[in-house]
């Protein structure tokens, strides 16, 4: 039986499409683990397959596995463990995500160390890094949090922020890299926001309601998960509850506007005397940007917006009629606004107060 080229040809052909067809497959299985973390990944394809992991002893830095100080012990719980043969112990995703949930009960640290949980393209903030830190310092204890890139950062002190039984009760932290800023939240509630700008010139603003910080330099808007463990301690948290996913880069927002360095939401507030300055919004990054606002009383409200002169600038002013709803939009750019009301006549209620952005 002899053999034609065109058989050849064809046998050939036929193995190529073959090995391609069995590449595309193995693409898509790999692209399909790496889409998400979640905990049925965790069960069918192990922690490694998601983390890398390295470890630093007496300052030698060297790769690890991170399947052998991240366990899942009874049901749905879970811990990493740092030993004390460790100086630390870090673990990055092998993806890049922008928003991550985890539920956990922060650490008890006997002596100095802390636990970074967020964001870092690996060490040292090379393109980005967007994180908390919880780390205890002597006898005190802290929550900071991170946002930079280039090999420089920002960061800023939110412990008044920190439920005061973290480390009884399990609650709920999570981050979200937009493209405008980086959002901080715990217990669902955003209490910090990093504007991703370089060479802002604000001060940063403090929490409550939440704060606002400026990053060093500019950060890439998907990132490595990042969880870092300083000194011997054990974090009771599970794979079940950490969570990893894509969020799109510029979603709508309603912010509800605040008094000014309080929890107490405008809606609902009287106003005895005076003027009442609301706690500032972002809004950079947003060309659509509308405030709502109604009073019991007439009066004038004052949209001001922060320069980088770190001054606030009066950007328009508009009367208020009494128990109606004014719409007005923002049609320039600002990094950050806030509005000041000021009543005709006393007692005032303010009954709406927000800014849409989209």
């Amino acid at each position: 039986m002899s053999v034609t080229k065109a058989d050849l040809e064809a046998l050939l052909k036929a193995y190529l499409d073959g090995l391609s067809t069995d590449i595309k497959t193995a693409l898509r299985e790999e692209q399909d683990i790496h889409s998400v973390f979640a905990w049925s990944k965790f069960l069918n394809q192990g922690i490694d397959a998601h983390f890398d992991c390295r470890k630093i002893v007496g300052g030698i830095v060297s790769g690890a596995k991170a399947s052998d100080y991240w366990k899942q012990t009874t049901g749905r719980l879970g811990e990493i463990n740092c030993p004390a043969s460790l100086d630390v112990l870090a673990m990055y995703s092998k993806n890049v995500f922008n928003l991550l949930a985890m539920k956990t009960v922060l650490p008890s640290y006997l002596a100095d160390g802390g636990f970074w949980f967020g964001f870092e393209d690996d060490s040292a903030t090379g393109t980005g890094m967007v994180t908390f830190r919880f780390y205890r310092l002597g006898v005190n204890e802290y929550l900071r949090v991170y946002a930079g890139g280039q090999f420089s950062y920002s960061e800023l002190d939110i412990t008044a922020a920190l439920p005061a039984n973290a480390k009884t009760v399990a609650h709920t932290y999570g981050v979200a890299i937009l493209k405008p800023w980086t959002e901080f939240y715990i217990d669902e509630i955003p209490r910090a926001f990093g504007i991703n700008s370089p060479n802002l010139a604000f001060t940063a603003i403090n929490y409550p309601p939440y704060a606002i910080f400026r990053a060093n330099s500019a950060f890439s808007t998907q990132q490595l998960a990042l969880l870092e463990i300083t000194s011997a301690v054990t974090v009771p948290l599970s794979p079940h509850d950490f969570r990893l996913s894509h969020i799109s880069e510029l979603p709508p927002r309603v912010f509800r506007l605040y008094d000014a360095g309080t929890t107490t939401l405008f809606a609902g507030l009287t106003i005895a005397a005076g003027s009442e300055t609301s706690h500032p919004v972002p809004t950079f990054g947003y060309q659509g940007k509308t405030i709502n606002f109604r009073a019991s009383e007439q009066g004038t409200l004052s949209l001001e917006v922060l320069k980088e002169t770190n001054n606030w600038r009066e950007y328009d002013t508009m009367g208020i009629t009494q128990n109606k709803v004014k719409t007005y939009p923002i049609e320039d750019e600002a990094v950050l606004a806030r509005v000041v009301y000021t009543p005709n006549t006393y007692p005032c209620t303010i009954s709406e107060a927000e800014v849409v952005l989209r």
